[in-house]
């Protein structure tokens, strides 16, 4: 009976460049994007597994895309994470919990003091 209440995964393979986007959405505005590049030898562009990082310019279609995924969730503070495939940009995770840390010094974005911003003016109404 073991195998039977074990939790399998299926996912569709994404055929994709080397990296994903993610896209900072905070309240309804997508404050800022990165390239995560996956490192060699490696599938995960996980910036803790070694990915780096570099500018992602925000483009309509990034644009509208991450705040339609975050308003699926929910009004606050997201990482929405993206690929590029041949038919488009498609959305495979949104993270509730956003890691930023390699990401300010290539956006220019002071991404903390935007969600302070936006955690005090929630805490106004």
């Amino acid at each position: 009976m073991e195998p039977i209440y074990q939790i399998y995964y299926l996912q569709e393979f994404v055929n994709r460049p080397p990296r994903d986007i993610r896209a900072f959405v905070v309240g309804d505005q997508v404050i800022a994007a990165i390239y995560r590049n996956q490192p060699t030898g490696d599938f995960r562009t996980n910036t803790a597994l070694g990915g780096n990082t570099e500018n992602c310019p925000v483009t309509v279609e990034i644009e509208e895309l991450a705040i339609k995924a975050a308003k699926a969730i929910g009004n606050g503070v997201y990482g929405v994470d993206m690929m590029e495939t041949e038919k488009g940009i498609v959305v495979h995770e949104v993270n509730g919990t956003v890691e930023f840390k390699n990401s300010v010094s290539v956006t220019g974005v002071d991404i903390p003091g935007k969600i302070v911003e936006f955690a005090a003016e929630v805490a106004k109404r």
